[in-house]
């Protein structure tokens, strides 16, 4: 299985993952009175990057690719990258297990969506 058709269900599996999580990352780290602002404030962050990571996942895997779906999907990935990353390295200077466990896994997915939108030939698949 290639890197291309991997990604779909990687994404899925982590953006579920993360959601899944991020509950209870806010009750180990915020405490249960703070809980609900790290929710909201992480939750929505999440939120947006996953949106963002769907459609640039969707750009690069579908199997006729333009130059303007290319750059989308640069822009996009490049923009959840730069919102995921801030808070992973935010949260990792705090909480390096806890920042690790929770927020990595969708960051790792996110890079690879970068790195799949920066190639230089696009793979087509096979649907």
């Amino acid at each position: 299985m290639t890197l291309q058709k991997a990604l779909k269900p990687l994404f899925f599996l982590t953006t579920i993952y993360s959601f899944l999580a991020l509950s209870t990352f806010a009750e180990k780290t915020a405490g249960a009175c703070n809980a609900g602002i790290a929710l909201m404030g992480i939750g929505f962050f999440l939120i947006l990057c996953a949106v963002l990571t769907f459609i640039a996942v969707h750009l690069v895997t579908k199997s006729k690719q333009t130059d303007t779906s290319r750059k989308a999907a640069k822009v996009l990935s490049i923009i959840a990258l730069v919102i995921w990353g801030f808070w992973t390295v935010g949260i990792c200077t705090n909480e390096p297990l806890a920042g690790a466990a929770y927020f990595l896994p969708f960051l790792i997915t996110v890079i690879i969506t970068c790195r799949l939108a920066y190639t230089e030939t696009p793979v087509q698949s096979e649907n």
